[in-house]
């Protein structure tokens, strides 16, 4: 919310009393995980011009548009790492759909922690386009933690805008297609032979407990239930007490 409604982008120092506010409120027990600026053609901001799209959602949006503007993802993780002392602060990179995405952000990361001269903080990705999901064995190799973002997730799944007015009521995050997505980022980790990597849930549409309801809903269709394609120690999941900003 820093970056909305203004006309300049928030100063280096305004952000980082920011995350130290909300860190703080949250404790030492729990850590804050700070999502990179997240806009682009369907969310624009009058200090960055971006080209009107035919489809702002597969456009210049989330990371894209950060790594085409470094100098603003630069000044927002400087003032991340100034913030992260002494607390749990962590960062995550929103709409990431390839590794070299992630890759050119994280060194971005570390080049600005060696700048400082501080220590290298936590960094992860928003897993909410099909590529990810897919990829997610490779990127649990070099990611500390996974986000899932069911929203964009699941339209891009089901190719159906979850703003159109006749198709939104069809954008269903409990969708087989969706779950089997859901399904192989939690066990890229797996996959890949590393069980620290941690899992968070962003948005509100779905959680792994649905799966109870996605079962019940399927056996009064009268069709097997989707339970093969999600672990089933989903159904007594719940969510974490993590503290997440959108700034």
């Amino acid at each position: 919310f820093l970056f909305l409604d203004r006309q300049a982008p928030p100063a280096e120092a305004a952000q980082e009393a920011a995350w130290r506010a909300v860190s703080d409120a949250l404790g030492k027990e729990r850590p804050l995980t700070v999502r990179t600026l997240d806009v682009g053609g369907d969310k624009p901001l009058p200090y960055l011009p971006v080209p009107k799209e035919e489809n702002p959602f597969l456009g210049e949006r989330g990371i894209r548009l950060s790594l085409d503007r470094p100098d603003l993802l630069r000044a927002q993780l400087r003032s991340i790492l100034r913030a992260a002392a002494g607390r749990r602060i962590e960062v995550m990179f929103p709409m990431v759909a390839t590794l070299e995405e992630w890759r050119e952000a994280r060194s971005m990361l570390n080049d600005e922690a060696a700048g400082l001269g501080v220590p290298a903080i936590p960094c992860g990705i928003m897993v909410e386009v099909p590529s990810a999901a897919l990829l997610a064995p490779r990127f649990a190799g070099e990611c500390d933690f996974f986000s899932i973002g069911t929203n964009d997730l699941t339209q891009y799944c089901l190719a159906m805008d979850r703003g159109h007015p006749r198709l939104a009521p069809k954008v269903d995050g409990l969708h087989p297609a969706v779950l089997r997505l859901v399904a192989l980022v939690v066990e890229g980790p797996e996959d890949f032979g590393d069980g620290a990597l941690r899992m968070q849930w962003w948005d509100r549409d779905f959680h792994p407990r649905d799966v109870l309801h996605v079962e019940a809903r399927e056996h009064r269709a009268n069709v097997a239930p989707p339970l093969d394609l999600v672990p089933p120690s989903w159904a007594t999941h719940r969510p974490s007490e993590k503290g997440l900003i959108h700034p």
